[in-house]
């Protein structure tokens, strides 16, 4: 494939040369060339405006959309994994270990009311207690779900674009 060129000094602003070269040996050609510059938008150079012959900074892209959502994706993780509620005097993680051992204590408490659930391995925790903190667990889960879900429609839609935006996003607090 052909791509155009400029030999372009930076130094005293002057164009020296112009033309086009096969785009496999333009970086080896490039590299002996430090005035070389290729005018087809490429990353990591300028680009040349051929109808002023100037040499401009390429605009900066934002992230794709693929990129938008694996990082509002890994967001919805973060939040699920360092999330923390509380429910009168007890707290838990809403990671998914702990959502996972409060069923269990949930089970244990609803099959065997006699046998006492210890929370943490150290306090007596009752069966409304366990329901109270599974029913916090999950409101925070789902409202960190319903974010996720606003910010992949939002993407879709063109209307998110930049991380940030993603980022200040209604999540959920710790409580």
């Amino acid at each position: 494939m052909q791509i155009a060129y400029i030999k372009y000094d930076q130094a005293n602003g002057n164009i020296i040369s112009h033309g086009s070269m096969d785009s496999s040996i333009f970086d080896e050609v490039n590299q002996c060339d430090p005035y070389l510059i290729a005018t087809d938008a490429d990353p990591f150079r300028s680009y040349v405006d051929l109808s002023t012959l100037a040499v401009l900074p390429i605009p900066a892209t934002g992230p794709s959309r693929d990129d938008l959502l694996n990082y509002a994706s890994l967001k919805w993780q973060q939040i699920i994994m360092q999330g923390e509620v509380s429910a009168g005097a007890f707290q838990a993680s809403t990671a998914d270990v702990w959502r996972a051992w409060l069923t269990d204590a949930i089970a244990i408490a609803t099959a065997l009311p006699s046998n006492p659930v210890l929370w943490n391995g150290t306090r007596p925790i009752t069966l409304a207690q366990l329901q109270a903190l599974g029913v916090a667990v999950g409101v925070f889960c789902q409202a960190a779900w319903a974010v996720y879900g606003q910010a992949k429609t939002a993407i879709a839609a063109g209307t998110i674009t930049a991380n940030a935006e993603i980022d200040a996003m209604p999540w959920p607090m710790n409580s």
